[in-house]
């Protein structure tokens, strides 16, 4: 069984090497394919090492930041049965994949599968500081995919299919938005999402994070908040709504194509933005539930 692990770099030098040896650690064995994203650094030297000691191939690019970085590493990626996104910074536990393929191979079939889990978050020196994620009901539906993210990306395990259907989105065409949101949505659209409570890596806290672990509580729901009214988040769910039907319009029935009509038109169909207001699909807890219907009401969605 070939598993393909997808590492973008970018001056990453600081933690790379204990980040891949965690993958040469893995209980199953896994092909590491690196884009490096323009590093000024030593990364491109300490991949080269690995290259030559390792099952590590690498190839560098301008500087195109993440949710493109990674995307090119799809289209150059080997022909492998599954596919794991994964960061330059963390250290992912031994089991990880293991883990990971046991519950996707529950799932036979020809459907896109994505597999993610819990992160146990740890300051720069691997010293744990919680599991990130701690909400007691985690929903893995299409509707909710649209709206709030599930888990990082850097605990992603895909199946060849879901690969091969994320392809066709074209971020140069489309809406870009950052790439594991896009592959959560596209996957959970087409095919079946499992999220696994048990955290199965360490999912470090540093200066340099391009997202890294959000604020919890009322600190976190403000923050959170501010991001959509000073629009460094707004409009990029309904944008990207509309590009996912336009790609993927023939693929889907018709309660998904009349729930993305409705997350990216609400904005110029006040019959719609009604009709978001009211939907119980997006529903989770009083506190974002409130928040969400505000949001919509504000075109900041």
């Amino acid at each position: 069984m070939k598993v393909a692990v997808l590492l973008s770099t970018y001056n990453g030098e600081k933690y790379l090497r204990e980040q891949l040896d965690s993958l040469f650690k893995q209980t199953i064995s896994v092909f590491v394919l690196v884009r490096d994203d323009g590093s000024t650094d030593s990364t491109r030297e300490i991949l080269e090492e690995y290259k030559n000691q390792r099952a590590l191939n690498w190839y560098g690019g301008k500087n195109l930041r993440s949710a493109k970085s990674f995307w090119d590493l799809l289209a150059n990626a080997p022909e492998a049965e599954y596919y794991a996104f994964c960061d330059q910074d963390d250290v992912w536990f031994e089991d990880k994949i293991e883990r990971a393929l046991n519950a996707l191979d529950k799932l036979k079939g020809d459907a896109p599968l994505l597999y993610c889990s819990n992160a146990l978050v740890a300051d720069e020196n691997l010293r744990p500081l919680g599991n990130l994620i701690e909400s007691k009901k985690i929903y893995t539906d299409f509707a909710h995919s649209l709206v709030y993210s599930l888990a990082p990306g850097c605990t992603f395990v895909f199946n060849n299919v879901a690969k091969n259907e994320m392809l066709k989105y074209d971020m140069d065409a489309n809406s870009v938005i950052i790439h594991d949101w896009l592959a959560h949505k596209i996957i959970s659209m087409l095919g079946r999402v499992i999220y696994d409570n048990e955290p199965t890596i360490f999912y470090r806290q540093h200066g340099n994070n391009v997202i890294g672990a959000q604020k919890k509580g009322i600190a976190g729901f403000f923050k959170r908040i501010k991001r959509f009214l000073n629009g460094s988040s707004a409009f990029v769910r309904s944008e990207n709504a509309k590009s996912l039907l336009s790609v993927y319009r023939n693929q889907i029935d018709a309660e998904a194509a009349d729930t993305l009509k409705m997350v990216a038109h609400y904005r110029t169909d006040k019959k719609l933005k009604r009709k978001f207001i009211k939907c119980k699909q997006f529903k989770i807890d009083m506190k974002n539930n409130v928040c969400l219907k505000i949001l919509i009401r504000l075109n900041k969605v």
